[in-house]
C-alpha cells in the first residue's frame, strides 16, 4: 500500500493547485473531497494514490510523520502509513529503462538510466540516452531524435552536470545537499517518493553511500570511466578506468578524467 498524506485545510476541498503548491504531485494524482480531523488535531483531508479510495484517520493503526515546517508555524502536511510501503507498492505504472540498486533496509529500486556512455572515435566518451525523446526532423525532412521529453529533461540535464563534477570538471555550482536530493529524485522517477519518504524520518532507506551508488547507476559512471580508460589506453596514457588502481571518487573527491562530451 502506498503512503497516505494528510493536508490541513479549513477549505471545503483541496484543489490540484494546492497539491502542486505543496510539491505532492508525485504522490497524489487527484484530491479527495472527504474531510477529517488529522494527526495534529486540525481539520483537513487524507489522500492517497487512488482518489476513489476514502481514508479515515485512525491513530491506533496509522503512523504519521510531519513534513518539514519550512519556516511555517506548523507542518504543511503529514506522511502516514498503516504498514511501511514496499518498493512494489510505491512503483509507478510507467517506468523508464533502469538498473536495480539496493539501499539500506533491503529496498531494491529500479534506478533510471539517464545516460549511457561509450568510447568515441575522436573523443574519450560520447553519450546516448534511453529516456524518451521528442521527434525532430533534419534539413532533409527526415525524422531524427530530438531533446529528452520535458518530463525528464531537467533530471537529464542535472545528470550531465553531476557527471561533470565527478569527472573533475566544472561542478555547475552543485552542492553535496543537491547531489543527495538528485539521488532521491532519480528514485522518484520510477517511484512515488521524494527525499522525505526516503529519509530517516520515514523509511530510513537512503544513506550517503546509497545515494552515491544511485547517482553512479543513473549517470552510468562505470560506463563513462571504462570509456575514458579505454581512450587513455589508446592514447598511451595511464588508464583512469576503475580497476586500474585509482580510488573510487565521491562527490567531494572527483576523478581525474577529462570532462564528458556530448554525442
Amino acid at each position: 500500500m502506498p503512503f497516505l498524506y494528510f493536508i490541513p485545510s479549513d477549505a471545503n476541498q483541496v484543489t490540484p493547485a494546492d497539491i502542486d503548491r505543496l510539491g505532492l504531485g508525485y504522490a497524489i494524482d487527484h484530491p479527495t473531497s472527504k474531510g477529517c480531523i488529522g494527526p495534529d488535531g486540525r481539520r483537513g483531508f487524507i489522500m492517497g494514490r487512488n482518489p476513489k479510495t476514502l481514508h479515515a484517520m485512525n491513530a491506533e493503526t496509522q503512523t504519521w510523520i510531519p513534513a518539514p515546517k519550512l519556516g511555517q508555524d506548523s507542518p504543511p502536511y503529514w506522511v502516514g502509513f498503516e504498514s511501511k510501503p514496499t518498493v512494489e507498492g510505491l512503483a509507478r505504472e510507467d517506468q523508464v529503462t533502469s538498473v536495480t540498486v539496493e539501499t539500506t533496509g533491503g529496498y531494491k529500486w529500479n534506478v533510471p538510466k539517464l545516460v549511457m556512455w561509450q568510447e568515441g572515435d575522436n573523443t574519450p566518451a560520447v553519450w546516448n540516452t534511453p529516456l524518451p525523446v521528442c521527434i525532430d526532423i533534419d534539413d532533409d525532412g527526415n525524422p531524427i531524435d530530438g531533446a529528452v521529453v520535458p518530463q525528464y529533461r531537467e533530471m537529464f540535464d542535472i545528470g550531465l552536470r553531476v557527471l561533470t563534477r565527478l569527472a573533475g570538471g566544472n561542478d555547475g555550482g552543485l552542492s553535496s545537499s543537491q547531489l543527495i536530493r538528485f539521488a532521491a529524485n532519480c528514485i522518484g522517477i520510477n517511484y512515488r517518493v521524494s527525499l522525505l519518504e526516503l529519509s530517516s524520518r520515514v523509511l530510513s532507506c537512503l544513506s550517503t553511500e546509497d545515494a552515491l551508488r544511485v547517482i553512479h547507476a543513473a549517470i552510468d559512471w562505470q560506463g563513462y570511466r571504462d570509456a575514458v580508460g579505454n581512450w587513455d589506453g589508446r592514447q598511451g596514457r595511464p588508464t583512469t578506468a576503475t580497476g586500474s588502481g585509482s580510488a573510487e571518487p565521491t562527490p567531494d573527491s572527483p576523478a581525474t578524467t577529462d570532462p564528458p562530451s556530448a554525442n
